[in-house]
Parts: structure tokens; sequence; C-alpha cells
């Protein structure tokens, strides 16, 4: 909640952390998908080959210094943006699929 406040976690409990969170730095595995479902603006790094996709649909081109002047400018502007990619019936659909399978 403040510029000059910066805390680096590892194996925590990240839904808390979204949730107390104005910015994060993070991988661009399937977490990314949860931080913008609770609208958290993140500067997204690939760290793994297999984040490719997730990276080039939410990644910025920018380095991170021109990410964070960005979002400073314009905070819940990149929120509402953030928020537009995913509607969060993510859990729907795969339980609608596997009761779809269990029934063939």
């Amino acid at each position: 909640k403040s510029r000059n406040k910066i805390n680096i976690h590892r194996q925590a409990n990240m839904a808390e952390l979204i949730y107390q969170s104005d910015m994060a730095v993070a991988a661009g595995g399937t977490s990314a998908w949860e931080r913008c479902c609770l609208g958290l603006p993140t500067y997204i790094i690939k760290i793994a080959d297999n984040q490719e996709k997730i990276f080039h649909a939410l990644g910025s081109k920018d380095n991170f210094n021109n990410f964070y002047k960005k979002l400073l400018s314009n905070y819940r502007e990149h929120v509402h943006k953030i928020l537009s990619f995913v509607d969060g019936r993510g859990l729907d659909r795969v339980i609608s699929q596997i009761i779809n399978c269990h029934k063939c």
C-alpha cells in the first residue's frame, strides 16, 4: 500500500498476498490467471518454456521501469483491464466438463 514498501515472498499464502498487494512481480505460470481474476497488476517474467503462451498473452512489452510508471499514472485503468482477461468462472467450466465426461 506504499511506494516505499517492497516485500519478497516465497512459498507463502498467495491468496492472502494477492488480496493485500497493489502490484506483483511474478512468473508467468498458471497463477497469473488467479492474479488477473483478483485484479492484481503484475510484471510477468517468463522463467520456463511452458509459460510462453501466458507470457505473450499477459506480459508487458515494456521494461519494468516503464511498466511501473504506466501503472502509477493510471492504476484503476490497469486493474479494470486485468479484470477483463478472465471471468472467474473457470472452475464451473472444469466441473461441467468432468460431469459431462462422467456421463459418457
